[in-house]
């Protein structure tokens, strides 16, 4: 279980075990408020500009649409990951990466 991310719950105290190996990139947020969909980003890429129609919706699918993966969002993204991977692999002298662990998503509901 070394593939999570340091937290309180991973310290010394609660797994000593732990030693926190990887690359731990901070994932895009939906979430509903008044009932449309929104489209938080990491904090690290928040300054980036993008269109209202790249950050809300009015559904779910709109937002997991297909033709979203080629969005300014998405491209936004894809280069945060593209650095963070690049900077990875300089600090740690790596240029592999074993493997790409996918967590399904969360959805919060704001009044």
């Amino acid at each position: 279980m070394e593939a999570q991310a340091p937290s309180a719950y991973t310290s010394f105290l609660q797994q000593p075990w732990y030693s926190g190996r990887g690359l731990f990139l901070d994932p895009p947020t939906v979430f509903i408020r008044n009932g449309t969909c929104a489209l938080s980003l990491p904090e690290s890429i928040q300054n980036c500009h993008l269109s209202p129609g790249d950050k809300c919706f009015p559904s779910f699918a709109e937002v997991f649409c297909k033709s979203r993966d080629s969005s300014a969002a998405a491209d936004l993204y894809s280069t945060y990951i593209s650095q963070q991977l690049s900077e990875y692999s300089m600090s740690s002298n790596t240029e592999h990466i074993a493997a790409l662990i996918i967590e399904p998503g969360k959805y919060i509901v704001l009044h």
